[in-house]
């Protein structure tokens, strides 16, 4: 019965957010009315409450959606064009361009597709075969990872916790990250590798804070009464006798702050490399920021992409909308780096990782240690290269999935979605 009343919602939402809403601007439903311009407001009135500069959006006449876009074909990309337009009204002070500004007509981080059928809070919807190329070694005795993307936890936990644990009986106080072809993925992931690499005193510190639009923090945005509730495990929940909504989600910065709790044995680092790239985006940007606090960071190789922001999905009809929602910002708050991180050391990263580890910026680092490059002892400690499925675009911005439910409203049970 529950899993039908979940159905029923579902199916319903889009039109209880445009026909209920109390909001004075919705327009005046007439007959005539189609799908495609019902979806159009609703992009329209979602990123009006959701996005993170939602205070740049006009009121619906002055932006008027259907006048704009209900013309344009297909309808995907009318709704495409509508969501590039509002997310370039925000202007980046620094460089006096949108904060989401791109040459090729796509937002740089907000997007909208088509939903899959096997759609979960925790995941975006396409399902990318990926190269899980990762190489874990010993140059000198420094050690040395490199993988490409930040893949979910279970298909890299063992390969890290191997490598960490043999490096910890050595007590090294450099290691090197090269993230040069690491485009991002699981933010769960960022956090136990974080775990892994951070030292038991800072146990308890903060790790990294999500910030959220002023009307999501004061509880304003009630058109997310219309998105069914579903945690990281695709459960949705009970509250007060009715399926909880986002509506019914704490946006507030405390109560969306994440601390290290330590895994592993590696307590000496010091200090770390990354090795870098203008590919270097989103979970990979956030790896360096979260651990810049604790632990002394040098950048090697090429600007990075620049993604410090999160998002959502949200359900409109057939189409999943992740529109930015919120920064990720380290403990001491900083998350502007909109522009990407700036290397100390500028080096060729295109040069190709082979088997010798002859590498530009592997070199240029060498050279800062005072290691001989003529000399250098290397050990492969293992190399991973196959192909798995992923269950996110890691190339787009970090998806939340671990909503915590405001305090004042009691869970009753749980149900699997």
């Amino acid at each position: 019965m529950l899993l039908r009343l979940k159905t029923l919602i579902l199916l319903l939402s889009l039109l209880f957010v445009l026909f209920s809403s109390c909001n004075k601007e919705l327009p005046v439903i007439k007959s005539q009315e189609s799908i495609k311009d019902l979806i159009l407001d609703s992009i329209y009135y979602y990123a009006k409450e959701v996005y993170f500069w939602n205070e740049e959006i006009p009121n619906y006449n002055i932006f008027s959606p259907r006048k704009k876009y209900g013309q344009i074909s297909p309808d995907l990309f009318a709704y495409k064009t509508e969501l590039y337009d509002i997310t370039q009204l925000k202007i980046d002070k620094i460089t006096n361009l949108p904060y989401e500004f791109s040459l090729n007509g796509i937002p740089k981080f907000s997007y909208i597709e088509e939903r899959s059928s096997k759609f979960k809070y925790s995941s975006m919807l396409s399902n990318v075969i990926e190269n899980n190329n990762i190489i874990t070694a010993e140059l000198n005795n420094i050690p040395y990872l490199k993988f490409n993307n930040f893949h979910s936890l279970e298909n890299v936990q063992s390969i890290f916790d191997n490598f960490f644990l043999a490096i910890s009986l050595k007590r090294p106080k450099t290691l090197i990250i090269d993230l040069r072809e690491n485009s991002g993925g699981y933010i769960e992931t960022v956090e136990y590798l974080a775990n892994l690499i951070i030292s038991s005193n800072n146990n308890n510190k903060v790790m990294f804070s999500e910030e959220f639009n002023k009307t999501l923090i004061e509880g304003k945005a009630k058109i997310l009464r219309n998105q069914v509730y579903l945690d990281e495990e695709g459960k949705f929940k009970i509250i007060n006798g009715r399926l909880a909504t986002l509506d019914d989600v704490d946006y507030t910065e405390k109560n969306n702050t994440y601390y290290f709790s330590k895994k592993g044995f590696l307590e000496s680092i010091e200090q770390i490399y990354f090795i870098t790239s203008p590919k270097t985006a989103s979970a990979s940007e956030m790896l360096i920021n979260v651990l810049s606090p604790y632990i002394n960071i040098k950048i090697y190789g090429g600007k990075t992409y620049g993604k410090p922001i999160g998002t959502f999905p949200i359900k409109i009809k057939d189409y999943s909308l992740f529109i930015s929602s919120f920064v990720i910002k380290n403990a001491n708050g900083y998350y502007n780096y909109f522009n990407g991180f700036t290397p100390n050391i500028y080096c060729n990263y295109r040069s190709e990782v082979n088997e010798e580890l002859n590498d530009d910026c592997l070199n240029c680092i060498f050279s800062n240690l005072g290691i001989n490059i003529e000399s250098k002892n290397i050990k492969i400690l293992s190399r991973r290269s196959n192909q798995i499925t992923m269950d996110i675009d890691s190339h787009k911005e970090a998806v939340k999935g671990n909503f915590k439910i405001k305090p004042l409203n009691k869970i009753i049970y749980e149900k699997e979605n």
